[in-house]
């Protein structure tokens, strides 16, 4: 048993490590490479380009438990809770907090309705 429990205890240790540098690679170690000092980490005066995802919604059910990015990239196409860029919040609980979206929605609309009236029109006409 002693065995058992100290190799598990080494398990998770290596693959605590591996995750470690698996983080240090995709940010610090990616920006290294760049040559940028900037981005890489969340950090007063950093450049900071973030998004999260709500990953308890049923698209996400089953994925998202064994493989969260995994199910980011194969199950539906989520919409982003919250994205900051650059240090500002652009999308803020699922809404663009950048504009107002439903004069934009609004006008969406309206002028789709009028290229469908202008082709409806010229088969008719």
């Amino acid at each position: 048993m002693c065995c058992l429990a100290l190799n598990t205890a080494l398990d998770d240790s290596i693959e605590a490590a591996a995750e470690i540098g698996m983080r240090f690679t995709a940010t610090r170690g990616g920006t290294q490479v760049l040559g940028r000092a900037d981005i890489g980490h969340l950090a007063p005066g950093m450049c900071a380009d973030l998004a999260l995802f709500d990953l308890r919604t049923l698209a996400f059910a089953g994925g998202a438990v064994h493989d969260p990015v995994g199910a980011l990239l194969l199950c539906a196409s989520p919409q982003a809770a919250y994205t900051i860029v650059n240090g500002r919040v652009v999308v803020r609980e699922g809404r663009l907090a950048t504009l107002e979206v439903e004069p934009l929605v609004e006008r969406h609309n309206a002028l789709a309705l009028q290229l469908a009236q202008a082709r409806r029109g010229r088969f008719l006409g």
